[in-house]
């Protein structure tokens, strides 16, 4: 009995002094929240603190302010020249302008003995575009397309309306010159309707059919190009070449809207919604193969040509015979 009487007073003695102590808590923050100051910084507490532990005052260290210090520094000039910094002539420093384009100014007239006769562009590097020149050395007149070689390292690098752009190779570095159509072709170029009199009485090639489906037409080189030069306008403007495909989408040609219009392709027996599909039999499959062709076949001194067109679905042959 007397052992229960002495635990039950030893949990009670437990049970006052946490309640006590919970008391003691309590009181505590409650002196916290009355006393607490918010301006005082926990850096001057610390310092305090510091006071008290050691019996030793320790100053206030002043604030330093980093990037006036730096400023200072640099502004002594203490690694020379690479350590001065002026901000305002960073700022005022002008901006690397880049590098001109070449201007068509800068492209001179060529010296070179060609003579630009007449030109076929929708645009500058269009495959298309083709140049005629007159070799004035040897006395050779010839059809060129963009890239072509038109005298030995001299290249047909762009064609525009009244005149081309050659890459003459003979320098060094090589340069890009200027050749132009003369006075008296631009002055024909200006007024082609002067000239249709003209265009009806020369060139008239003689059609002689051979067979059905093969017509032969002779044709006089100078009356060709006589013949190019006044109708070159409506060739630029009218003519826009385009690639032919069959059902399956497979390019089987190369035809132009209104060509039966110009007199020239009349001249030459091509009529509306005729499809060239072959020069010499060689198939015009792509627009590389009629680059080729044009390189390969604008020899000014081939004796004939033969073209393939397909008229009303059915292939025919029209031979040139170049006189």
């Amino acid at each position: 009995m007397l052992r229960i009487l002495e635990i039950k007073r030893l949990f009670g003695l437990v049970q006052l002094m946490l309640v006590l102590t919970n008391i003691c808590v309590l009181v505590f923050f409650v002196f916290l929240i009355y006393t607490y100051n918010p301006n005082k910084s926990l850096s001057s507490s610390v310092a305090g603190s510091r006071v008290a532990d050691n019996g030793i005052g320790t100053p206030d260290l002043p604030k330093v302010d980093v990037e006036s210090t730096s400023q200072k520094l640099l502004g002594l000039g203490l690694f020379g020249n690479a350590g001065k910094w002026n901000e305002e002539e960073v700022a005022k420093a002008p901006e690397e302008p880049p590098a001109p384009p070449e201007s068509e100014d800068s492209i001179e007239d060529t010296q070179l003995n060609l003579k630009l006769i007449g030109t076929i562009a929708l645009s500058p590097k269009d495959k298309f575009a083709s140049a005629c020149i007159e070799n004035q050395d040897k006395r050779l007149t010839a059809f060129y397309a963009v890239g072509q070689e038109v005298i030995e390292n001299v290249i047909l690098d762009e064609v525009y309306p009244k005149e081309v752009i050659l890459l003459n190779k003979r320098t060094n570095p090589p340069r890009r010159e200027r050749l132009k159509i003369e006075d008296k072709s631009d002055a024909l170029l200006k007024k082609p309707e002067e000239s249709t009199s003209e265009r009806i009485k020369v060139g008239k090639g003689e059609e002689v059919p051979i067979l059905q489906n093969v017509k032969e037409i002779e044709v006089n080189r100078e009356e060709i190009e006589r013949e190019f030069i006044a109708s070159y306008a409506d060739l630029v403007t009218r003519i826009k070449p385009e690639m032919y495909r069959d059902e399956t989408g497979k390019v089987v040609g190369v035809t132009a809207r209104n060509i039966g219009d110009i007199p020239l392709a009349k001249k030459l027996g091509l009529k509306d919604g005729d499809v060239l599909v072959a020069v010499n039999d060689e198939k015009i499959d792509s627009e590389d193969k009629i680059i080729d062709i044009i390189r390969k076949y604008s020899d000014p001194t081939l004796p004939s040509i033969k073209i393939t067109v397909l008229r009303d679905g059915k292939p025919m042959d029209v031979i040139y015979k170049i006189q």
